[in-house]
């Protein structure tokens, strides 16, 4: 009888608290509901549209990755331009499509194409449509795809100006390349190219001519890609093909036809960029020798520019990519021997960066401590205090973030100083040290940074799971766009990430 009892007690106690969770659950659903209603009534206060667009479909982006795509569809049908709403729609129909709901990505992006028929611009049709085709593609819907290509390509046919005309041509074609219908694609090419020649606008013709080339090269026709770029006497133009076609090849893992490639282009400012992007490129791939054998030729391409500017600006880049391949002591060599002070300044944050996220501190600190620009020592201080915040050394960060401001109110630039202090305040915030991150906001006297500053304090409460800390701090921000954004990611939680 006691033990009977006893067991009756028991699951009593279990079912108490299991409705009590249910209720602490639903009060949770329920503030993360209301607080996404307020987030949507805040968005109608903004005045750019774009910016209002994208607030609204945040919105929706959250309500979809809690399985509620009948809600974010309500949402984004809100948007008032249209174009806009369209693209909402085909990135909401991906979104379905990757949560397993196929027939609503099917049902959402067939509104898409509702909405883009309706758009008067030509050259944004053509876009929308070519956009839409490619998601048709995609989900296994080839038949439908066509269709909606054939529908672009009658819009492009009504187009007058040569140069869009041979713009649209080309994403259309492009189009049909993923959609499988390479002969159309061919067809349509030929097309743009006669209508290219036809372009008097000397620069416009030599835009048209690269986008043919890079689709050619792309479709690995490179010899094609080679003959239309040759129609060309402009050098840089004749570049395009060549630096296409090493990226093709890369994507095929064929590094060295990729390198011969990029060597055959004339200019050195430019081949110093393509060896520059292919090694990129193929560090992502995961071939690092060969990735740092390409940028060692583009190196020594970028000292041979003859113009000092352009050579300073090609060695920063490079000094960059060094950075991101963890070569730091090669890229603080190079960023040292930079001429110009501003391109040398960029480098030297970076480089500051890589040691600090490497650990090394000191070097990092010698190195911040180097830069004349008040602007790029803060920001170098700044990524220094990120590395101890990655490191959890709070104490480090903080008064690492304390020499960044007291460097960044020196800044005379009034934008650049407040977007200096702007990242100081996310940093502080980053690093757990939210009032202090809200000392530094208040001190911003330019309004939007303000509220950007406000709004990365949020964020990192959020991400630290102070969901009231982070609500007390959204509701004082005043720019309508990282209100509802602030709001919006509270409600959202890890669905968002950074704007």
């Amino acid at each position: 009888m006691k033990k009977s009892l006893f067991l009756i007690a028991i699951c009593i106690a279990i079912i108490l608290v299991f409705s009590c969770s249910r209720l602490f659950l639903d009060r949770t659903v329920k503030k993360d509901s209301e607080i996404l209603s307020q987030a949507f009534q805040v968005t109608k206060n903004i005045e750019d549209p774009y910016n209002k667009a994208a607030a609204v479909e945040s919105i929706a982006i959250v309500y979809s990755a809690n399985g509620q795509y009948d809600k974010a569809f309500k949402i984004i049908k809100s948007i008032e331009d249209i174009n806009v709403k369209a693209f909402a729609l085909i990135r909401l129909s991906k979104q379905a499509w990757g949560g397993g709901q196929k027939d609503k990505a099917l049902q959402i992006l067939s509104h898409a194409y509702k909405v883009a028929k309706t758009i008067d611009d030509a050259h944004l049709k053509d876009y929308t449509f070519a956009m839409i085709a490619d998601e048709y593609a995609k989900f296994e819907q080839k038949d439908k795809a066509v269709e909606v290509l054939s529908q672009a390509y009658e819009v492009a046919q009504t187009i007058k100006d040569a140069h869009i005309k041979a713009h649209d041509y080309v994403i259309i074609a492009e189009a049909y390349v993923k959609a499988g219908q390479k002969d159309k694609a061919g067809e349509i090419l030929s097309q743009a190219y006669e209508v290219a020649k036809s372009i008097e606008d000397f620069y416009a013709k030599i835009t048209a001519l690269d986008m043919i080339a890079g689709v050619l090269a792309e479709d690995g026709q490179f010899e094609k890609a080679s003959e239309v770029t040759q129609s060309i006497d402009d050098v840089f133009t004749k570049a395009a093909a060549p630096d296409r076609i090493a990226d093709v090849y890369v994507a095929l893992g064929q590094y060295d036809q990729a390198i011969n490639s990029a060597k055959s282009i004339e200019e050195p400012y430019t081949r110093a960029f393509a060896l520059a992007r292919i090694s990129r490129q193929t560090w992502e791939a995961g071939h690092k020798n060969k990735a740092l054998e390409m940028l060692y030729k583009a190196y020594e391409v970028a000292k041979t520019i003859e113009d000092s500017y352009s050579r300073s600006v090609a060695l920063a880049k490079i000094s960059f990519d060094y950075t991101e391949d963890g070569q730091y002591d090669k890229a603080l060599q190079i960023a040292e021997s930079i001429e110009h002070n501003y391109n040398k300044a960029a480098a030297m944050e970076k480089v500051a960066g890589g040691y600090a996220e490497d650990g090394q501190y000191d070097k990092a600190l010698q190195i911040a401590e180097s830069i004349e620009s008040a602007f790029y020592k803060a920001a170098a201080l700044n990524e220094v205090a990120g590395g101890y915040t990655k490191a959890e050394q709070k104490d480090k960060a903080s008064e690492t973030l304390k020499y960044a401001f007291n460097v960044a109110i020196t800044i005379e630039d009034p934008y650049s100083k407040a977007v200096a202090l702007d990242r100081i305040a996310g940093s502080y915030a980053e690093a757990g040290l939210y009032d202090d991150a809200l000392q530094v906001a208040a001190t911003i006297e330019d309004p939007y940074n303000k509220s950007t500053a406000l709004y990365r304090i949020t964020y990192w409460c959020v991400e630290d799971g102070q969901y009231d800390k982070a609500f007390q701090v959204a509701e004082t921000i005043d720019d309508a766009f990282y209100k509802a954004s602030a709001l919006t990611k509270i409600a959202g939680k890890e669905t968002l990430k950074m704007i």
